[in-house]
């Protein structure tokens, strides 16, 4: 009977211990303009897609059409690149489309010839669910695309305000690079919405596991014991 117990004490404490929480990570809603990078999340632009990014260093106004956002002094042309966030209560226009205080707008660069990345950077090993709604937000065609590190996952044409959207489950290791790119197309007026949600599953430490094994094996051995001895 008391072997019966310890079996049925381990099967209960494995959902508790095996089991890792989800983190959802919705780049709209994690959005700052205190830090860059922040926490799992960075802005900035490239000229290589899917290598390294230069992160923006520059907050502030933009231009009379948009709210505050991200950009780098040194390569601001007409506006671009930049990755900004409508201000609440602020009316903005770029043309047909009406950006909402939720929505996220990445612009290329086209003279520098730079793509406006935003990028999320694994914190941990496990597996990501990845979803991801682009929205032409201007007049001019754009190319948007997904990178998982230097591979590419997803890439699509957009002409003026339509829209394209992804979805993928991954295995991750720590420091891997979820990249979602506006890349210039030799026009200006790229705006485009970008919308990523990330449901990350961590994978549970080896140390977690082996002591939850090295409790199974005391609990069985108790149970043995008192099984010997008579339950006394």
């Amino acid at each position: 009977m008391f072997r019966t117990l310890g079996l049925v004490a381990v099967v209960a404490c494995l959902p508790s211990v095996v089991r890792a929480d989800t983190i959802t990570y919705n780049a709209r809603a994690d959005f700052t303009s205190t830090a860059n990078p922040s926490g799992a999340w960075s802005y900035g632009t490239a000229t290589t897609l899917g290598g390294a990014i230069n992160p923006f260093p520059n907050y502030g106004p933009l231009n009379p059409d948009c709210g505050p956002g991200w950009y780098n002094a040194a390569t601001w042309i007409n506006y671009a690149p930049c990755l900004w966030k409508p201000t609440l209560g602020v009316p903005v226009s770029l043309g047909t489309y009406i950006p909402g205080p939720n929505d996220l707008i990445l612009h290329p660069g086209l003279w520098f010839n730079l793509s406006t990345v935003l990028r999320w950077t694994a914190p941990a090993a496990g597996t990501t669910d990845i979803s991801v709604l682009f929205s032409g937000a201007h007049v001019s065609p754009k190319t948007v695309l997904v990178f998982e590190d230097s591979s590419q996952l997803f890439s699509q044409y957009l002409n003026a305000y339509d829209t394209a959207s992804f979805g993928a489950t991954l295995a991750v290791q720590p420091g891997d690079r979820i990249d979602f790119v506006v890349a210039p197309n030799a026009f200006d007026s790229e705006s485009t919405a970008v919308a990523p949600i990330i449901t990350f599953t961590p994978i549970p430490e080896p140390s977690t596991i082996s002591l939850l094994f090295a409790g199974a094996i005391g609990l069985l051995a108790y149970g043995w014991r008192k099984c010997q001895t008579g339950g006394k």
